[in-house]
């Protein structure tokens, strides 16, 4: 397996890039790097010719990107636009360290040891919060800011790492709020299509609002309970963080952890509250601290025990796709202020309803998606796919839009046939939930014996009650022992033979496709207001 390095970032203070690239240099030359991507703006390589020259002549590849003037919320997708870019020089199946041109210096060290011992298994004990092949590595995670990890240095596959740039820029631009810092849009990405507990949460509440009240509560002396859908959320968090991502640090002790630590800092045992700006968050700074919450639980008390109760629950897979309510809302509205009733506004803590618009400046709404999503397609077939998302976008979700598209290209329909691209669109459809689009690609991966990647999809479609699904998954998992679930091949046959014998009909398709398409149409940019469940 080769092992890059990618830096990424303006130029705007030299000697650190330099420092930076000295230390990467080092790490090469001991056998720890095989190749060194820098990724910056244009204007940084023009401003910096004689750097530039130095690098090349180093064997360091530089790749230059034209800027995107893109203020606030946008900011994140500009830095991904330079780390996309760094991927798709690395080599598939590569381990990548992604490093800042500035402020990491010193973090590169924390580093080294996976390198040497290359990819970090993921964890399988509930493969519904497994979303990569191995975890990304980060130098520590936050337990008040859910996926608030640093962005400035991490190491992950590159497979794994496209994941985290790979999604809708409506999800950046339009979803969160801006209580979302930089680093939690950096990576909830891959979870915000796929459990809603996540999509829900960066919605609804304030992230920073909740993080202050957080830590001010874990370090009181008599803390209080927290509401059922704040430790719902964390709960689900650390048992994302703990399969997903890796701590940088030193691993933890044996040392049984309070409810008071993880919120309100205990340095000697691997958590600290950190200042940010507008508030401050608690962060876990040592390997294996969410491992040894999840297993072990919390010590005695109150607090403790509901948040244990929480992480115990969602071992149901069900439960991780539950839908917040109002009132489920209005109780972290009273935690927060005080006061369930109070009305939305700019500056709520919780919103129990949305207000979305689309980006300023967006003339075509078709060629954004596809920009969005990273489709390239000659001129011939363009106005045709285009044509396709703006009379769909007009009459349905944009989930069944996804579902003509992939349909056209798989019959030939409409547009060249295409396998591949169908696959594409079929696999934003599922992303959505569609159920049909599930079991399409659990059987078309299924033919092409990709087994583990058929598992998973033909599970999003049982979960959903499709009876060929659950028929398939059960006979792949009884056949295939070492498929995670394996355990579960006669739950989900049994489950099947059930509702053949009563004709239970298959769950029908949702009549939204999920955030993106509750309220928000493709030509308009008007304001609309959505509404939680009640």
């Amino acid at each position: 397996m080769e092992r890059w390095a990618v830096i990424c970032g303006a130029l705007r203070a030299p000697l650190e890039a330099r420092i930076v690239v000295n230390l990467l240099l080092e790490l090469r030359a001991q056998g720890l790097l095989d190749g060194i991507v820098l990724s910056t703006w244009r204007k940084s390589v023009r401003d910096n010719p004689d750097f530039i020259r130095e690098l090349s002549q180093r064997g360091i590849i530089v790749s230059e990107t034209i800027d995107v003037k893109e203020g606030g919320n946008g900011q994140t997708y500009r830095q991904h636009r330079l780390f996309e870019q760094a991927l798709s020089i690395c080599p598939p199946g590569s381990l990548i360290f992604k490093a800042r041109t500035d402020k990491c210096t010193h973090r590169i060290e924390r580093f080294i040891p996976f390198l040497e011992r290359g990819p970090v298994p993921t964890g399988q004990e509930l493969p519904h919060f497994s979303v990569f092949n191995s975890k990304i590595v980060v130098q520590a995670q936050s337990v008040s800011m859910p996926f608030n990890y640093s962005d400035i240095a991490f190491l992950g596959l590159r497979e794994d790492l496209l994941k985290l740039v790979h999604l809708d820029l409506y999800y950046e631009w339009v979803v969160f709020s801006g209580s979302a810092n930089a680093e939690i849009r950096w990576f909830s990405r891959p979870y915000i299509k796929e459990l809603p507990v996540f999509r829900q949460f960066l919605e609804h509440i304030n992230c920073r609002a909740l993080s202050a009240k957080l830590v001010a509560n874990g370090k009181s002396a008599s803390p209080v309970v927290l509401p059922e859908l704040v430790n719902r959320s964390l709960a689900a968090h650390m048992w994302a963080a703990s399969q997903n991502f890796e701590i940088a640090g030193a691993p933890c002790g044996d040392k049984p952890v309070s409810f008071q630590q993880i919120f309100g800092g205990d340095t000697k045992e691997g958590f600290a509250v950190i200042p940010m700006t507008l508030t401050e968050h608690s962060v876990a700074q040592r390997g294996g601290l969410f491992e040894k919450i999840l297993q072990g639980g919390l010590t005695d008390s109150a607090p403790a025990e509901a948040l244990n109760d929480a992480i115990k629950a969602l071992r149901d897979p069900e439960l991780a796709h539950q839908l917040f309510t109002k009132e489920d809302l209005k109780g972290v509205r009273a935690f927060l202020d005080g006061d369930a009733e109070s009305q939305d506004g700019p500056n709520s803590s919780v919103r129990t309803a949305t207000t979305v618009k689309l980006p300023e400046g967006t003339s075509n709404d078709a060629i954004a998606l596809l920009d969005a999503v990273g489709v390239k397609l000659p001129d011939n077939e363009l106005d045709k796919v285009v044509a396709i998302i703006t009379d769909g976008a007009r009459k349905q979700a944009l989930t069944i839009v996804y579902v003509n598209l992939a349909d056209a290209y798989e019959t030939g329909t409409d547009l060249p046939q295409n396998l591949e691209h169908a696959v594409f669109w079929r696999r934003l459809a599922a992303g959505e939930k569609h159920i049909d689009s599930c079991l399409k690609l659990g059987r078309h991966y299924d033919a092409q014996s990709d087994l583990k990647e058929a598992a998973h999809w033909y599970r999003e479609a049982a979960l959903r009650n499709n009876v060929d699904a659950q028929e398939r998954l059960g006979e792949l998992l009884s056949q295939n022992p070492d498929l995670p679930e394996a355990e579960r091949a006669q739950e989900w046959l049994e489950r099947a033979a059930a509702a053949r014998e009563t004709e239970t009909p298959n769950a029908s398709q949702p009549k939204s496709g999920g955030l993106l398409n509750r309220g928000l149409t493709f030509l308009k940019s008007a304001v609309t207001s959505r509404t939680p469940a009640d």
